[in-house]
């Protein structure tokens, strides 16, 4: 059974977006979510399972990987708390997810089962269309980072992709300096380039004036001309 910092999750998440607390916490008694722990490099979901739930991130890090028989692997999307885990699967006809989820730190989730908020088996009709509702927008929001993603890898040249992605990235964040929250390795199979190959543009970028970066923490140059140069 979900713990009482349950409600205050269910209250910041997309997924209850509109909910007071007193709605929240009948939520929670007739749906019963289960609160479930996994450590770091602990795989959640494989690919080819099917998948009937919902979760909500409540702590850590997952990272939703695609892995191919070259032995090659590409990050497709990372979730952090308040994030929904398995929504794109279980809205499906075969619910057979595309993906690897693994946790990429102690991670919490809090499990719902799909079929109960959707259906009329135990939330009244008004409650489950509010919640239909928030689902399709968190659906919009999510074609919208996939339209970002292709935006990224339709540049061809490894520097333009880079620099696209850190100027959505900072677009999103509100600022110049922000934490991509993906290690080298991980951008570098999110991008689809070679980490070898990434590692030295950075060092290249960086020594040019346009970005600056420790770790995942990364800073825009704007005053180099480049920058405005990526606008035209």
């Amino acid at each position: 059974m979900a713990s009482s910092g349950s409600i205050d999750l269910m209250m910041k998440s997309k997924l209850f977006e509109g909910f007071s607390e007193a709605e929240c916490l009948e939520l929670r008694t007739l749906l019963r979510p289960t609160l479930k722990e996994y450590s770091r490099r602990q795989m959640l979901i494989n690919e080819g399972d099917r998948v009937d739930f919902l979760g909500l991130v409540e702590s850590g890090r997952l990272t939703c990987t695609k892995f191919y028989y070259t032995g090659n692997s590409h990050i497709i999307s990372v979730l952090e708390p308040f994030d929904l885990l398995g929504l794109e699967t279980v809205v499906t006809p075969t619910r057979i997810s595309p993906v690897t989820v693994t946790a990429q730190s102690v991670s919490s989730i809090l499990v719902f089962d799909y079929d109960s908020l959707i259906t009329d088996k135990v939330l009244h009709r008004t409650s489950r269309l509010r919640i239909m509702e928030n689902l399709i927008k968190i659906l919009g929001n999510e074609g919208i980072r996939q339209m970002y993603k292709i935006e990224v890898l339709s540049k061809r040249a490894l520097r333009d992709r880079v620099m696209t992605y850190l100027c959505l990235m900072s677009q999103k964040r509100g600022k110049d300096t922000f934490s991509i929250r993906m290690t080298q390795e991980q951008l570098a199979q999110y991008l689809c380039v070679n980490r070898s190959a990434l590692s030295a543009e950075l060092n290249d970028m960086a020594r040019e004036g346009l970005i600056s970066f420790k770790r995942d923490c990364y800073t825009i140059c704007r005053e180099n001309p480049a920058w405005t140069e990526l606008h035209q």
